[in-house]
């Protein structure tokens, strides 16, 4: 004896059908533009700014009192916990930061003292 039910089958949709009948049949060149098509791009762009987001540097100061290095200007990437490296000016930490995104490909983000955005900075 069965002591679960067992699922029915979903009746199909006018919608699905469709998507099979185009799948037979694609879209020629000229003819109207696909869904699938259009997704694409979007996609594509979605992984750019993830892999963007990895490359991003903050430049801000350290508001940890029992730090060593309080009110110390650090420089972090996006996502970290960790701080890359501490200066004692902004303009040198925004120099570093620079160099870095410079680098990898990626832009920098610059704080105020109060940890508002001053400054986005693409690279």
């Amino acid at each position: 004896m069965l002591w679960f039910k067992r699922r029915k089958k979903k009746p199909e949709t006018t919608t699905d059908r469709g998507a099979e009948e185009h799948k037979k049949h694609p879209v020629k060149s000229g003819d109207q533009t696909d869904e699938k098509e259009v997704a694409k791009p979007e996609s594509i762009t979605a992984k750019e700014e993830k892999s963007e987001s990895k490359n991003r540097y903050h430049v801000s100061q350290n508001k940890d009192e029992s730090s060593p290095h309080y009110k110390t200007w650090r420089v972090r990437k996006e996502g970290s916990d960790k701080t890359i490296q501490y200066f004692t000016t902004q303009k040198q930490a925004i120099e570093d930061a620079e160099k870095r995104a410079k680098k990898t490909g990626g832009s920098i983000v610059i704080h105020k003292v109060d940890g508002s955005i001053r400054k986005q900075k693409y690279s």
